[in-house]
């Protein structure tokens, strides 16, 4: 409660919670957990064999046949796609999919937009979307239907501006708004990985990697990293079974899921006192078998555990410990809400 001028009683705290309630109840999935109206999500990978078009034709076609995607229910709304696919790949994508005579999916190539300016360009979408009642709008991959230049997918004020009608849109018409990205060679975690500027993660409400997951799996499968100001999980094992894509959980893998838990549990908490991987497997009396070792890679790509290098029996070798809770959960606040 904050009391005003004059005396005037302002009921702040009422309102927040009542503000917070309201926006709650008002997040809307058509296809979880990239398209929500009045939200802008980004989907980062590799540009090839991560299997950005994979996922969202299937999201798009659950979303237009009202099917299951990562076994949440969709919500059927037409969709728009303006994509900078070839013809023949993207018309062998649709085929896949068996989206090719959906009347509700709406598609401009990226041959009839060249040369046109962005603001133009997002005018002309708004007519568009406002005229064919779309519910989800794609645009794959968002840097090259932009025309933006490689020294503008750097800066941070070239990416807002390409960002901002894009929300405007999506809160304005109450509909999705999904952009891809390709990733950068040197890879990165979520929210980082993406090509060019981190400005499109700030500027996104949901961003998401794809790419295949560690371990012996499935060529189907796919880990799914999840970076949101929503209330969503931080990863997901997905699988594409026939035309759907099944959600395993956000820890499928058991042994190495396990493997991390006694790895953390038993790691030092100080540069000073860490210890060879051998060293910690010992005292936990655990074996460095594959599962450990798929798991001291993901910890370390995590940055649950830091190394340090120790001369062990005349050679070098890396030690490791474990980052202190506070400052992990510092960390992840601070991840989670960019």
């Amino acid at each position: 409660m904050i009391v005003g001028g004059g005396g005037r009683r302002i009921e702040c705290a009422a309102e927040i919670v009542e503000l917070a309630a309201a926006v709650a109840e008002q997040v809307e999935f058509l296809a979880y957990p990239h398209a929500v109206r009045g939200v802008v999500s980004a989907l980062d990978g590799e540009p090839k064999g991560s299997g950005k078009t994979t996922y969202h034709m299937r999201g798009t076609r659950a979303m237009l046949r009202g099917e299951l995607f990562l076994n949440h229910a969709t919500q059927r709304a037409p969709v728009l796609l303006v994509t900078e696919e070839n013809p023949r790949t993207l018309k062998e994508a649709l085929r896949r999919a068996d989206l090719e005579h959906e009347r509700d999916l709406h598609i401009i190539p990226w041959t009839s937009l060249v040369g046109v300016p962005w603001s133009a360009l997002t005018e002309f979408l708004e007519q568009k979307c406002r005229e064919l009642s779309i519910g989800l709008l794609i645009v794959d991959t968002l840097y090259a239907i932009a025309g933006l230049r490689p020294e503008e997918e750097n800066q941070a004020a070239p990416v807002d501006a390409l960002v901002a009608p894009l929300r405007s849109l999506a809160e304005s018409l109450k509909m999705a708004v999904h952009v891809t990205r390709h990733d950068r060679k040197s890879g990165g975690p979520v929210g980082q990985s993406g090509r060019g500027s981190n400005a499109l993660t700030g500027a996104v409400d949901i961003v998401l990697q794809l790419r295949r997951p560690d371990g012996q799996h499935p060529s189907t499968v796919r880990q799914l990293d999840i970076l949101s100001r929503l209330d969503l999980p931080n990863r997901l094992l997905i699988e594409l079974q026939g035309h759907q894509y099944v959600s395993l959980g956000e820890r499928a893998d058991v042994k190495t899921a396990s493997a991390e838990d006694v790895i953390l549990k038993h790691a030092p908490t100080t540069p000073e006192a860490a210890e060879l991987i051998s060293q910690i497997l010992e005292r936990a009396g655990a074996t460095n078998s594959k599962a450990c070792k798929l798991a001291l890679g993901r910890l370390l790509r995590q940055g649950d555990l830091q190394t340090v290098t120790r001369r062990h029996a005349g050679r070098e070798r890396k030690a490791y410990f474990r980052r202190s809770e506070p400052e992990a959960e510092r960390s992840s606040q601070n991840t989670r809400m960019f």
